[in-house]
């Protein structure tokens, strides 16, 4: 056999890393092509705690296309902590030291710019970063504004950490508030980047399939992709995203996204995203493989109402 040349050899190590690399198919802009992305909820929470490093790490190393993480701006530390709950028992993370917050959560809180600064140069840059504030409250009626000083601190400072790092044409900034998105619309300066989607919050009407008139809204005020409760949605849905220009993803409620959502959203919606619990799983059904037996067709049928022949 005759030994490779030099470029023949590379052309197949190139190759062989795009199609390795499940960053090869990672959805960043409209259109989107190839499977579903899967996105690893707060880190891989089936086998770690949630935004924990090591959650982050395994979440990585298993091959999600990104990871999604929640942030508040805490006062006493100037910078931005990951967390998800504007509460811990009755300590407010915007205003508690961090200190008293990992005792009372019974773990470390990591920092987004420490975050930033130990991926980015090992070569991972695909985040999904929920914007969170105290003033945001959809179930009460409550958004943030031009007054509110957390939430301004907040954008602000993820702008800052995402121009220090140059992940604006990476990462995705999701939020349910309006405000906040715009916050960081108005820092971007013009720009594109980075890609802003919004998060539909839950509601007493999960039931009704997100409405055209909804998404209309979301593609009006400038985002780029939306992210629906799973039960809210149907292909009929996702279509209509696509048909503005929208990219469009799902995520469950009560205990997160387990295997018949992962299956749901690859199957039957064909999201271009899907927020995950089960990462090994949504992993192994985008790539081809069974999903390990996943759960039972009854069980899938009676959850979504389906009609199974």
């Amino acid at each position: 056999m005759k030994p490779l040349s030099l470029i023949t050899l590379l052309a197949v190590c190139l190759i062989s890393l795009a199609v390795a690399s499940p960053a090869s198919a990672a959805c960043y802009d409209f259109p989107c092509y190839g499977s579903t992305d899967a996105v690893a909820h707060r880190g891989d929470v089936q086998y770690h705690p949630q935004l924990s490093f090591n959650g982050i790490k395994s979440a990585i190393d298993k091959g999600a296309d990104w990871v999604e993480i929640d942030v508040h701006w805490n006062e006493p530390a100037q910078r931005l902590i990951l967390i998800h709950d504007n509460f811990c028992d009755f300590y407010d993370v915007e205003t508690t030291p961090v200190s008293t917050l990992e005792q009372c959560m019974g773990r470390p809180i990591l920092y987004l710019d420490n975050l930033l600064a130990y991926w980015t140069p090992r070569g991972f840059d695909r985040w999904i970063i929920e914007l969170k504030a105290g003033c945001s409250n959809p179930k009460l009626g409550m958004t943030c504004d031009a007054s509110s000083y957390y939430a301004n601190r907040a954008t602000l400072d993820l702008y800052l950490n995402l121009n220090l790092y140059a992940l604006h044409e990476k990462v995705w900034v999701q939020s349910i508030d309006n405000f906040m998105l715009q916050d960081v619309r108005a820092h971007r300066n013009g720009s594109r980047y980075p890609r802003l989607m919004k998060v539909r919050p839950l509601d007493v009407s999960w039931w009704n399939n997100v409405s055209s008139g909804y998404m209309d809204d979301v593609k009006r005020m400038g985002y780029q992709a939306v992210n629906v409760d799973i039960r809210s949605t149907s292909p009929n849905s996702v279509a209509y995203a696509h048909s503005i220009g929208l990219l469009f993803a799902t995520w469950a409620p009560l205990d997160g996204s387990l295997e018949a959502e992962n299956e749901k959203a690859v199957y039957e919606i064909d999201a271009d995203f899907h927020v995950t619990d089960r990462l090994d799983h949504m992993i192994d059904i985008t790539s081809g493989g069974s999903g390990g037996g996943g759960d039972p067709e009854e069980w899938e049928c009676s959850r979504y109402a389906r009609t199974c022949g």
